[in-house]
């Protein structure tokens, strides 16, 4: 009697299996496939070194147990059989699914190079970006470290200025108080002026006193002289007696006069020096303040120029270093938004 055929024989797993298309097969490992590259991680989907050894060592062993049944089925044990028979129809399915895993591994790995060098060109703009912020900020260093250096000779220039302003304020005092020496000066010796004027005046009037004095004497004696030589004339015959008296009286008067001139020629040249010595005195001291003050007005002139120029150099420098500083911050912020999007990146990447 034949034996009745098992319904997991290898003929009849053979005839199902030659049943199945190729199409069939191709939709399955697809969906069987997806389903699995979702559910799995990638490691674990790729067969390792040893697990490939293995589907070898049983690919050989189902083509001895194929032939094994092709010369005589029924001497195989039917469990044994049922094993290896199910192991022929997984294993196609298998090797389907894990091409198509493949498949999806190599796409993958495709997009993420892809992303990958997307991701280098931009950290190699944002390099390059921040090279340039770098020399700008290098520049912007140096623009303000000889800022600071031409602050530095500004406050320099300003303490010089102030030591200045005090050399000028001292001057200024000791010119005030040369002016008011000078003042003083010229007010003693305009004292001293009236006094002597004074006095002056006082001798002229004792010389014209004098003077009229001596005049009325010469009159006196003219008249003396012509009564005398009149008398004599009358009454004495001797007119040689009279006419010595009368050179001598004549002398005498001739003196007076002398006298009288040299008065007046006194208190002409008493009044003259006087008038001189105050001219010169006055007209001195006019000239020497005149001096001082055009000396003290040149050099607070002088300074008043000079700071002025400082201020306005430092109003520039001012408004420089605020530039310069808003700049900076600028910087700063970019270089806190480069940041964020260098986080960014890392995140993504």
């Amino acid at each position: 009697m034949k034996k009745k055929k098992h319904w997991l024989s290898s003929e009849n797993l053979i005839d199902e299996i030659n049943n199945v298309s190729i199409e069939d097969l191709q939709n399955y490992a697809s969906m069987e496939g997806h389903r699995m590259a979702e559910s799995i991680l990638v490691d674990d989907i790729l067969p390792s070194q040893t697990e490939k050894e293995e589907q070898v060592e049983l690919t050989n062993e189902i083509i001895d147990n194929n032939e094994s049944v092709n010369i005589g089925v029924e001497g195989i044990n039917d469990s044994f059989s049922e094993e290896k028979e199910i192991e022929i129809v997984k294993k196609p399915i298998k090797l389907a699914r894990e091409k198509e895993v493949e498949n999806s591994l190599y796409e993958a790995k495709n997009e993420e190079k892809k992303a990958q060098e997307a991701s280098l060109q931009k950290l190699t703009m944002a390099m390059k970006s921040l090279i340039d912020e770098n020399e700008k900020l290098l520049a912007y260093k140096l623009f303000f470290e000889e800022n600071q250096v031409t602050i530095a000779e500004n406050q320099n220039d300003l303490n010089e200025i102030q030591s200045v302003l005090e050399i000028a304020q001292q001057t200024i005092q000791a010119l005030a108080s040369k002016i008011k020496e000078s003042t003083q000066i010229h007010q003693q010796k305009e004292e001293a002026w009236i006094h002597e004027r004074r006095e002056s005046q006082q001798y002229q009037a004792e010389q014209q006193e004098q003077l009229k004095k001596n005049n009325l004497e010469i009159d006196a004696l003219k008249k003396s002289l012509l009564d005398q030589t009149s008398q004599l004339d009358q009454n004495d015959p001797q007119p040689r007696e009279s006419t010595e008296e009368q050179h001598d009286l004549l002398a005498i008067i001739s003196d007076l006069r002398k006298e009288n001139v040299e008065l007046q020629e006194e208190i002409s040249e008493v009044l003259i020096f006087a008038r001189r010595k105050a001219n010169r005195t006055l007209e001195g001291a006019k000239i020497e303040s005149e001096r001082i003050l055009r000396a003290a007005e040149a050099r607070i002139e002088t300074i008043q120029e000079r700071a002025k120029q400082i201020v306005s150099e430092l109003k520039e420098v001012r408004g420089n270093v605020d530039d310069l500083f808003d700049d900076l911050n600028d910087q700063i912020n970019q270089l806190s938004d480069k940041k964020i999007f260098f986080e960014d990146v890392n995140n993504g990447i």
